[in-house]
C-alpha cells in the first residue's frame, strides 16, 4: 500500500529531512523512511554532496528493512499452503515479487544515478560502501 505523506518532506532543509528519516526509523515506518532517504539523496546529489556516514547508514537501514520484509513474505508464500488455491497464491506471490523488484530498482537507481557519481574516483570507503 502506497503511503501518501501529504508533502510532509516538501521544502525541508537537509537537517530537517534527516530528522524526519530518524523519526520514521524509530516508528519502524521503513517504507516512509525509504521515501525520505530518496529525497535526501536527490537533494544532496543535486548539490554534488555525498551522504555522510550517518546518512549512509540510514539509507542502508531503510532499504534493508523494506527488502528484508518483502523477501520474508515471498519465502512464506513460496513455502506453499495446503489448503490455499494455488492460482490465487501464485498471483499474490507475483504481487510481492513486483513490489520487491520496484524497491530494488529504486535503490539501484539511487546508487547509479546519484551516489556513485558523487564519489566516483575518490577511492575511499564511501565508494566501496556504494
Amino acid at each position: 500500500m502506497s503511503t501518501d505523506l501529504g508533502g510532509l518532506s516538501d521544502g525541508l532543509e537537509i537537517k530537517k529531512l534527516v530528522e524526519l528519516v530518524r523519526v520514521s526509523e524509530t516508528a519502524e515506518r521503513y517504507e516512509d523512511m525509504c521515501k525520505f532517504v530518496k529525497k535526501l539523496v536527490e537533494l544532496k546529489s543535486g548539490k554534488s554532496e555525498d551522504l555522510d556516514v550517518d546518512e549512509r547508514n540510514l539509507l542502508s537501514v531503510a532499504y534493508k528493512n523494506v527488502v528484508g520484509a518483502k523477501r520474508a513474505s515471498w519465502r512464506t508464500l513460496s513455502g506453499g499452503f495446503d489448503d490455499a488455491d494455488t492460482d490465487l497464491l501464485d498471483k499474490y506471490k507475483k504481487i510481492v515479487e513486483d513490489e520487491l523488484e520496484i524497491i530494488c530498482k529504486e535503490v539501484l537507481t539511487l546508487l547509479t544515478e546519484h551516489l556513485c557519481k558523487t564519489v566516483e574516483g575518490n577511492g575511499d570507503e564511501t565508494e566501496v560502501f556504494y
